[in-house]
């Protein structure tokens, strides 16, 4: 849902954070004032410290 933020000139990002109970991810997303990107990545570095984005692609889970 970032490309209406990002039509009207407001940075917007989605950030993984974890999994639901089923397994599925789960994002945040982020928006802020125009000209707040270096901000928005701030705090995506932040959220990621504390909760590490499991990295899935490629992997072989079997």
């Amino acid at each position: 849902m970032t490309p209406p933020w990002n039509l009207t000139g407001w940075p917007a990002m989605s950030v993984p954070f974890g999994t639901l109970p089923s397994g599925a991810p789960c994002a945040v997303q982020l928006v802020g004032r125009p000209g707040s990107e270096a901000a928005l990545l701030d705090l995506a570095e932040q959220i990621e410290r504390l909760s590490p984005w499991r990295r899935t692609a490629g992997l072989d889970e079997s």
